[in-house]
C-alpha cells in the first residue's frame, strides 16, 4: 500500500541521487545498526516507522527481525518506487511524504528510526523531524538514532568545511540534549568508527535500471550534483574528522517522568 501526503516540509531530506554519491548511509554500518537495534531491545511486536529509507539498507535489518508492522516514510519518490519493489508484503508499507508532516496517526508506532537523516539537516529541520517522532510514539515507545558525531580530535577547520558542503554532525551528548529537549528518556547511546558505504556498493543495490536512472538524475540536476561532489571531495579530505553514534530514548510512561536508565 502507497500513501501519499501532500504537505510542505520544514525538513528537506536530500535526494536518493545525492545520498548515493556522498555515501551518507549508516555511518557506523551494519554493525553500528545491529547495536542500535540491540539498545532499542527491537522485536517482533513492534510497530516500526522508519523515515527516509533510501534504498532500504537499514530496513533489511528491521525487517528481518520481523516486526508487527514497518512503514517507511520516503519523501524522494524515486527511493519510495524502490522500497515498494524491495518490501512490498502484507504489514510494508511505503508512505510518500515528508518526514516532519508524515501524515500517519499520533501514537501508531513502537519503535522510530532515523538513519542517517538529521545530521543531514539545520537545525530547525532536525528539532522538526524529531517532534514528529515523538508524536508519532505510543507511550513507551523507543526513537533510534543513527546519526554523524565529530571525533573527539576533530578540528574546528574540518568541521567548518563539513557544515559548508552540508553536514551538521552533533557530539554524543549534543544529540542526546536534541533527543531529551523533546520530552524524551535517553536509554542509551555509542559512539563508533565511520564506516561509509561505497558509491559502488549502493549503484548495486539500485539495481541496473535504478543506477541508470539515479546517474541520469546526477547528470541532469546541476543542484544535487554540485551538493554532490563537494561533499564527496570534502569528505575524502575530513572524513578522520567523523565518528557514527547511535542513541536511543524512550517516551517515558508516566508524563514528566524523566529517569536515566544508563
Amino acid at each position: 500500500m502507497t500513501t501519499q501526503v501532500q504537505q510542505e516540509p520544514v525538513a528537506t531530506t536530500w535526494p536518493l541521487a545525492q545520498r548515493i554519491v556522498t555515501g551518507v548511509v549508516r555511518p557506523g554500518g551494519e554493525v553500528m545498526v545491529r547495536r542500535a537495534l540491540e539498545g532499542a531491545g527491537f522485536g517482533e511486536g513492534d510497530r516500526v516507522i522508519e523515515l527516509a529509507p533510501g534504498l532500504g539498507l537499514t530496513s533489511r535489518a528491521l525487517i528481518a527481525a520481523n516486526p508487527r508492522s514497518w512503514t517507511g516514510v520516503e519523501p524522494d519518490p524515486f527511493a519510495a518506487a524502490h522500497l515498494r519493489k524491495a518490501v512490498g508484503a502484507p504489514g510494508r508499507d511505503v508512505v510518500e511524504a515528508p518526514v516532519d508532516a508524515t501524515g500517519l496517526p499520533a501514537a501508531s508506532a513502537s519503535v522510530v528510526v532515523s538513519d542517517a537523516l538529521l545530521s543531514t539537516l539545520d537545525a530547525p529541520g532536525r528539532a522538526s523531524v524529531i517532534a514528529e517522532a515523538v508524536r508519532l510514539l505510543s507511550e513507551g515507545g523507543r526513537l533510534m538514532l543513527h546519526e554523524l558525531a565529530p571525533a573527539p580530535d576533530a578540528g574546528p577547520d574540518a568541521i567548518g568545511r563539513l557544515a559548508d558542503a552540508g553536514l551538521t554532525p552533533l557530539t554524543e551528548a549534543g544529540w542526546r540534549g536534541e533527543v531529551e529537549a523533546a520530552g524524551l528518556v535517553i536509554v542509551g547511546s555509542l559512539v563508533a568508527r565511520l564506516d561509509l558505504a561505497e558509491q559502488k556498493d549502493l549503484m548495486r543495490e539500485a539495481g541496473p535500471r535504478g543506477a541508470l536512472a539515479l546517474t541520469r538524475e546526477f547528470a541532469l540536476d546541476a543542484g544535487v550534483r554540485t551538493a554532490s561532489l563537494k561533499l564527496r571531495q570534502t569528505l575524502e579530505r575530513d572524513a578522520l574528522a567523523l565518528r557514527s553514534v547511535v542513541v536511543v530514548a524512550e517516551v517515558p510512561l508516566i508524563l514528566g517522568m524523566r529517569r536515566q536508565r544508563r
